[in-house]
């Protein structure tokens, strides 16, 4: 009886240790998770550029859209107006009736995006180099609306990897005595940090060079200040006049040279002789993405197409 007893004991534990699935020894505890090191974003700095964009023209209206459609799927940190900022003769005064139609409405969405404009002065702005009061109106009007920028008539910056260098070609190519302050600017900006990589030098203005358009080449003062100080320093010069659009590289300048004249009005053909990787008589805008290894150009015409793209590494 005690037999049947203790059989009948031992099939019960048997069979509750089936259905429970018997008992484990308890894991290890789990060491904790040492996190994967992200690397690094790239310090990178997305931007467009035009010039001769200020007329108000329906051609204007067309490349401040494809500005803000590539914008949104891109990015942009900001934009630059390359000089004839407002046709014919400028602005008169910081409330002239021009802003509203020849800058806050061509580019109402970038502007309401939070987009500033660096700008720079060309011959118009000047009223074609009649009036130096009309362009300080417009380093005035910077003082009160942080969306356009232009701390002065030519003046420096920096975002991200880059070091830009804003100049005043219209004083250059008229007065030697405005060469020594727009070196010094330049020779600040291409000071080398205490600590590499070097930031990329960028230099902006209005006169070409070099270009392949009807206004040419630039004239002989420009030229020597170009020569001696923007192609033995900078890595990039853009620049507008001539309406239409151009990549260069000549062998007496070290820098890439980038014509983007084209925003708004009326575009001029390419006669001239000058080497060149691209040139188009189309309205459009440079767009430039740089990291601390890459300078990457893409020139878009005012369709939103991308026609040309190069790039120089370091």
């Amino acid at each position: 009886m005690r037999s049947r007893t203790l059989f009948a004991l031992l099939g019960l534990v048997l069979l509750v240790h089936c259905r429970g699935g018997g008992s484990r020894p308890p894991s290890p505890p789990t060491p904790p998770s040492t996190p994967t090191p992200v690397p690094p974003v790239p310090d990178t700095v997305r931007f467009f550029a035009l010039g001769d964009a200020g007329n108000g023209s329906a051609e204007q209206f067309q490349v401040g859209r494809a500005i803000a459609a590539h914008c949104r799927a891109h990015g942009c940190d900001f934009g630059v107006l390359l000089g004839d900022n407002f046709y014919p003769d400028g602005v008169g005064a910081v409330d002239d009736p021009q802003w509203r139609f020849k800058f806050e409405e061509p580019y109402a969405e970038l502007l309401a995006a939070g987009t500033r404009f660096h700008a720079v002065l060309g011959n118009h702005d000047y009223a074609d180099a009649a009036d130096a009061a009309r362009a300080g109106q417009q380093v005035a009007h910077s003082a009160i609306d942080p969306r356009f920028v232009m701390p002065a008539a030519s003046y420096r910056f920096e975002r991200g990897p880059v070091r830009f260098v804003a100049l005043d070609t219209q004083m250059l190519a008229l007065r030697d005595d405005a060469h020594a302050a727009q070196e010094g600017l330049l020779a600040a900006a291409s000071a080398h940090s205490a600590a590499p990589p070097r930031p990329w030098l960028v230099a902006l203005g209005h006169h070409p060079y070099r270009s392949n358009g009807t206004n040419g080449n630039a004239g002989p003062r420009l030229a020597r200040f170009l020569e001696n100080v923007v192609c033995r320093q900078a890595d990039a010069y853009l620049a507008g006049h001539d309406h239409n659009l151009q990549v260069l590289s000549s062998p007496d300048c070290g820098a890439l040279l980038v014509v983007s004249g084209a925003g708004g009005y009326a575009t001029y053909p390419l006669g001239g002789q000058q080497p060149s990787l691209f040139q188009a008589q189309t309205h459009g805008f440079a767009y430039l993405t740089v990291s601390t290894t890459r300078l990457h150009l893409d020139m878009i015409d005012a369709g939103g197409n991308v026609l040309f793209s190069h790039e120089r590494t370091r």
